[in-house]
């Protein structure tokens, strides 16, 4: 009983401590940006968690990426965009995305999805980086890598990694990291191994084209995030 009320009280001194940590803020954007969904088209929500990415940057990839989808006649467009700051512990957000929720850590991204509580997907994540143990630049939970009742579901992170200057050298010019996560998502695959496209695999066989088959699947898709 002892050792319950200890484990008890430091939980919930935990949760008071962890809930002024998170603050949000409704950032405004322009009309172009914005989009009332009915037909080929479809809306996301997108956190920058305060640090080195900047709205404007953000949005200059979201302009990149509606041309990629663009080519499927598919339209996206942004339903919320918000500005959260989230002081964890530790050099960057620990990756737990794919973990139990019980077993989700304090400082994890489990835990920002939690505080966030925004039911909105797909839900992109702007980060500086995740914990040194986990080198990736960006990552997306579509349906197929995780269970239905995880809170990570069709979610995309992108981290600042993808601005460095030896990522970018290396990066193709018409290649968008930004639609190849939320391909992920609209898709439900991962990545593709024959022919140069968005979801290939192999860095330099990235670029910005979607294959037929991949449009007609994602327009099949995006009815269920309507």
């Amino acid at each position: 009983m002892r050792v319950f009320f200890t484990v008890s009280i430091s939980l919930f001194y935990l949760s008071i401590c962890h809930a002024k940590f998170l603050n949000f803020q409704k950032i405004s954007i322009k009309d172009e940006f914005t989009r009332d969904c009915y037909k080929n088209c479809i809306s996301i929500s997108i956190v920058l968690v305060e640090g080195e990415w900047k709205k404007e940057m953000i949005l200059k990839r979201f302009t990149k990426l509606q041309k990629v989808y663009r080519q499927c006649s598919i339209e996206v467009g942004i339903k919320e965009f918000y500005k959260v700051k989230w002081i964890y512990p530790g050099d960057g957000l620990f990756f737990d995305l794919l973990n139990e929720q019980e077993y989700s850590f304090f400082d994890g991204a489990q835990q920002l999805l939690l505080d966030l509580n925004l039911k909105k997907r797909p839900l992109a994540i702007f980060i500086d980086s995740f914990d040194h143990e986990i080198n990736k630049i960006a990552t997306s939970i579509p349906r197929v890598a995780t269970r239905l009742e995880l809170v990570s579901l069709n979610t995309l992170w992108i981290t600042n990694k993808v601005n460095d200057k030896e990522y970018l050298e290396k990066e193709p010019d018409s290649y968008s990291v930004f639609a190849h996560e939320l391909g992920h998502v609209l898709l439900n695959e991962g990545h593709t191994f024959v022919e140069p496209n968005l979801m290939h695999y192999k860095l330099e066989m990235l670029n910005g084209t979607l294959t037929e088959a991949q449009c007609a699947k994602i327009s099949e898709n995006i009815s269920m995030f309507q």
